[in-house]
């Protein structure tokens, strides 16, 4: 019994949405189904008046009749599904922003689920509030009406539309049960496979250049094979089901009128009973087969709204944190420790330095050291496990992301440009003054580059910045973390992909943010970089080794100079 109330409310959660129209849509509904009764009511009319008196004005009477039906039924269904459209338009323009903003969130849920299937998930809800599963839902009510009038006709042809509804039922609850299980595998497996395939082709150019397309394609293959043999196997199981309620359904049709037949031959029901009796039984059975044919994407949609309520619950549940003033850009980092997830060792051990407001600190060590952890955890993208990392005294996770972003800079290792212009791509896809975006280019060094480009400040990168060269992307990607002045400014091997005259620019950067009060963490493996930085951190495995000026850590690594 708790299992039905739940599976209850989770149904009255989805559709929810509708709340604000349904009173109008039950309004629609009656009205329309009374309506559904005319073609009955015309065959019982002209089969025992018409046909027996003969009479050709009672003819085209009630066929006038039962075109203005008809068009009254057309008009309703228009106004029925139009609400519904818009319906759909709305959630998607008053909700979109709020799922948006919970996929990208840093919660757990959030990280269990890709942007990419909570966007499916949600339109996978919109489909079924504002679908032909509502549809169905809104005239199921009135199928008893359509039975009653069997039953007045006569008890047997009640008996068979009742006893129809229940195997099409059976038939759904039998075809939901015994598919869901490998329909789910392969819903798993395929989205494994797309996002395998959407990583090969951004990185198609190592891929051709290392052999690795025949390779790589085996594997899609074999995965996208594993989720169509189950798909296969699902669909093979619901065709039978499905061809085996498409008998029952013209069996009971046929049944139908050989009873009423029977029955007029019996003298106990007129002709005209007995055709309409076979409207009103499709009539009556008409909502529980689009139901049926719907069930698959209720149970999607309930599924759906599931997992959208809890990574939506456990965002809005989110302590919203104080708005803070703009920081200054001390930075502490106390005591941290991070275990990463899916690890059992840290990668990080009791990590402890602070840095005064435009101070330079280079991070240094060798690789899987964990300096580009480190430059995460100070970004508060990773939540540290121990110790807290903390700017202008505040922990960062206290600071709400979207504010705390406009106080910081950030060059990962890994640079990544988004399709749009140069322009968007340095001022965040924010509309500034173009000022603003200049200032930042020029702090960067790279406004006489941008200029050399074939539409300057309006070149299109392309998608990952395809358009430009690495360097290229790279000095883009330090404007881009400079603009706006930001507090904290993290470089995650800002000088990889740079030529000498790049690292000179870079130096001047680095020096210029430091007039200006900005406090730099910069990750290298270049020594070149070392001439502009007041302190070091050196990391081996995880460890802090040393911490201090340049000219300290300096002379532990090099002990003979």
């Amino acid at each position: 019994m708790p299992d039905d109330s739940r599976k209850t409310s989770r149904v009255f959660a989805l559709f929810q949405p509708l709340r604000r129209i349904l009173l109008t849509l039950i309004l629609f509904s009656l009205v329309l189904n009374v309506l559904m009764l005319a073609p009955s009511l015309y065959m019982l009319q002209v089969y025992d008046r018409v046909l027996t008196s003969q009479n050709k004005f009672t003819l085209l009477a009630i066929t006038v009749i039962i075109l203005v039906a008809y068009l009254a039924i057309g008009f309703i269904e228009w106004i029925r599904s139009t609400m519904l459209v818009r319906l759909s338009a709305a959630m998607d323009l008053t909700e979109s922003n709020r799922i948006h903003a919970a996929a990208f969130a840093q919660n757990a849920v959030a990280r269990s689920m890709s942007p990419a299937q909570v966007m499916q998930d949600f339109s996978a809800v919109r489909q079924v509030v504002t679908g032909s599963v509502v549809l169905a839902l809104l005239d199921l009510p009135w199928t008893p009406l359509y039975v009653a009038l069997l039953f007045a006709f006569a008890w047997p042809l009640g008996l068979i539309a009742v006893i129809g509804m229940v195997l099409l039922a059976a038939i759904a609850i039998i075809s939901e049960r015994i598919t869901k299980e490998p329909l789910e595998k392969a819903g798993k497996i395929a989205s494994q496979a797309a996002f395998a395939l959407n990583k090969h082709h951004r990185n198609i150019e190592i891929i051709s250049a290392l052999g690795m397309i025949p390779v790589l394609g085996k594997r899609w293959q074999a995965q996208n094979k594993e989720a169509l043999l189950l798909q296969i196997q699902a669909s093979s199981k619901m065709s039978k089901l499905t061809a085996l309620g498409r008998y029952i359904r013209l069996t009971l049709q046929s049944l139908i009128l050989g009873m009423g037949a029977l029955l007029v031959l019996d003298g106990k029901m007129s002709g005209g009973m007995m055709i309409a009796g076979s409207i009103l039984l499709g009539r009556a059975l008409a909502p529980v087969e689009q139901l049926i044919g719907s069930w698959k994407q209720l149970v999607n949609g309930l599924d759906a709204h599931q997992r959208l309520q809890q990574l939506l619950g456990d965002n809005d549940n989110a302590e919203q944190p104080f708005a803070l003033p703009a920081p200054k850009g001390q930075l502490s980092v106390e005591g941290v420790t991070v275990v990463l997830e899916g690890k059992t060792e840290p990668v990080l051990r009791n990590i402890q330095f602070a840095l005064g407001a435009g101070e330079i600190l280079a991070v240094v060590g060798a690789s899987a050291s964990g300096k580009s952890t480190l430059a995460r955890t100070i970004l508060g993208l990773i939540a540290p496990n121990v110790g807290e990392v903390r700017l202008d005294s505040a922990d960062v996770r206290q600071w709400p992301r979207e504010k705390l972003g406009q106080y910081l800079g950030y060059l990962p290792q890994d640079i990544e440009l988004f399709e749009g212009t140069v322009a968007e791509n340095i001022a965040r896809f924010q509309e500034v003054d173009a000022a603003l975006i200049i200032d930042a280019a020029q702090l960067a060094h790279v406004h006489d580059m941008i200029l050399r480009l074939p539409k300057g400040y309006d070149t299109v990168v392309g998608e990952g910045g395809a358009m430009l060269s690495g360097g290229q992307r790279q000095r883009l990607a330090l404007a881009r973390a400079v603009f706006g002045l930001p507090k904290l400014v993290v470089l995650d091997e800002p000088n990889s992909n740079l030529d000498d005259q790049g690292e000179r620019a870079l130096a001047q950067t680095l020096l210029s943010l430091k007039q200006q009060g900005t406090t730099v963490i910069v990750i290298s493996h270049r020594t070149s970089i070392l001439t502009v930085v007041d302190k070091m951190l050196l990391l081996q495995e995880g460890t802090q080794v040393s911490f201090g000026s340049r000219e300290q850590v300096m002379k532990q690594l090099l002990p003979a100079a």
